[in-house]
């Protein structure tokens, strides 16, 4: 191999990610001995070969980034979510138990259903048997009029992948609303929160209209009530640390179970990290 192919295969591995071809050899041959090394560089960077590769480049730069960047969410989340664990075990001897429906799985954010599994104050379970779980994950065409209203009931109106297509679908969000007032109107009125409209992901949320991916259904008006059971309080911390991702109404459980047991738990609670975020 000549002296000018071996520049030239180097030139061509640094900018196209590839061999010149023997054609290729020849032609820049020629230009290499002309007009020099630096020269021949400079034309084969500004292709448009050379272009679709720093594009290329850049795009697996930023997947890499992202990923490098979830992967420390994901860490941080497991280690406060273990933190969470170990209070919740303070409450409750027995996990709290997530019933989720058939079919629900694909529609959850990516990533919730495996934070829940690997969470030992969380215990997944089928809802297929109503009444046996502390929390519901649905469809809406689970409901009827005579759904169990003792359990706290997420209803999921549709996959949280389509949030993005709400402004570019000027007919989705009417259809929605829709849905979501069917759901309502098929559960009886109860005494606890609910309805209340939530998105089970706030971080995919940001940069949208707050439009709801699920239906919130608390059996417990905990926030009322002057009897406190301990699997209230670890159902609803289990509910808005790990779903709704609302940290203010989990230290607001725990203070009420403090007041009342004379421990720290919320104090505790608010010492961790906040839900981390991109």
């Amino acid at each position: 191999m000549s002296q000018q192919s071996a520049t030239l295969e180097a030139i061509y591995l640094e900018k196209l990610e590839r061999l010149p071809s023997d054609d290729e050899l020849r032609n820049w041959e020629v230009r290499l001995v002309e007009k020099g090394d630096a020269v021949v560089r400079a034309e084969i960077a500004q292709s448009a070969e050379a272009a679709a590769v720093t594009a290329r480049r850049q795009q697996r730069a930023e997947l890499q980034r992202k990923s490098d960047a979830f992967a420390i969410l994901r860490r941080a989340r497991a280690r406060i979510d273990a933190h969470m664990s170990e209070l919740l075990s303070e409450i409750v001897a027995e996990p709290v138990s997530i019933g989720l429906r058939q079919g629900v799985e694909a529609l959850l954010p990516a990533g919730l259903l495996e934070r829940l599994t690997a969470t030992s104050a969380i215990r997944i379970e089928s809802s297929t048997v109503a009444g046996e779980q502390d929390i519901a994950v649905l469809l809406p065409d689970d409901l009827t009029p005579q759904s169990d209203s003792s359990r706290t009931t997420l209803v999921l109106l549709d996959s949280w992948r389509l949030a993005g297509a709400r402004s570019s679908r000027p007919t989705f969000r009417n259809s929605y609303e829709d849905w979501w007032a069917a759901a309502v109107s098929r559960l009886p009125p109860r005494a606890g929160h609910g309805p209340e409209p939530i998105h089970l992901d706030p971080g995919a949320a940001r940069g949208f209209d707050p439009t709801p991916s699920a239906v919130l259904f608390e059996a417990n008006d905990l926030w009322r009530t002057s009897r406190l059971e301990p699997r209230t309080i670890a159902t609803a911390a289990v509910l808005h640390h790990f779903l709704t991702e609302r940290p203010k109404r989990v230290i607001a459980a725990l203070d009420l179970w403090d007041r009342s047991m004379g421990s720290e738990l919320a104090r505790r609670y608010k010492a961790l990290a906040a839900p981390p975020t991109l």
